[in-house]
């Protein structure tokens, strides 16, 4: 109980908790090109939340300073690269949800071989084997 006389509650502990993983992430410096900003920084952030995978649950919606930081480094790369401010929120976001995204799945992957079998098979049992098509419309940047 004493945590709490310097902590107001338990939401106020976990954004710390957040805050200090986001500080683990490295913000390159603003001299570099953008895209090899964001890609320091996606690959940073892959190996905190890699190391950090109690994180990822509570990305969204904790965190301080520290993950403000973090989040403005990539607006600002993207920025840079003459995207406009909406597409830049967008983009953020999309860059973000997919680390997150990609780190979450390695951490539950199975690792052993037999594992990576069943977990392909029970997916390929249930697969939509149906053709896709997909229409897309590339970004360009400046």
């Amino acid at each position: 109980m004493t945590l709490y006389t310097c902590i107001q509650n338990k939401d106020e502990l976990v954004s710390g908790m957040v805050d200090l993983v986001a500080s683990q992430i490295k913000v390159p410096p603003q001299d570099k090109y953008w895209r090899k900003n964001i890609t320091e920084i996606a690959l940073t952030a892959d190996e905190t939340f890699y190391e950090h995978s109690w994180v990822i649950s509570l990305w969204s919606s904790s965190g301080g300073p520290a993950k403000m930081q973090h989040e403005e480094s990539i607006l600002r790369g993207l920025r840079e690269a003459g995207v406009s401010v909406a597409l830049a929120c967008r983009g953020s976001h999309a860059i973000t949800m997919h680390i997150i995204g990609f780190t979450a799945q390695a951490v539950d992957f199975p690792r052993d071989a037999k594992e990576v079998m069943a977990a392909a098979a029970g997916f390929l049992a249930h697969a939509d084997t149906r053709p896709c098509r997909v229409r897309t419309t590339p970004l360009r940047f400046s």
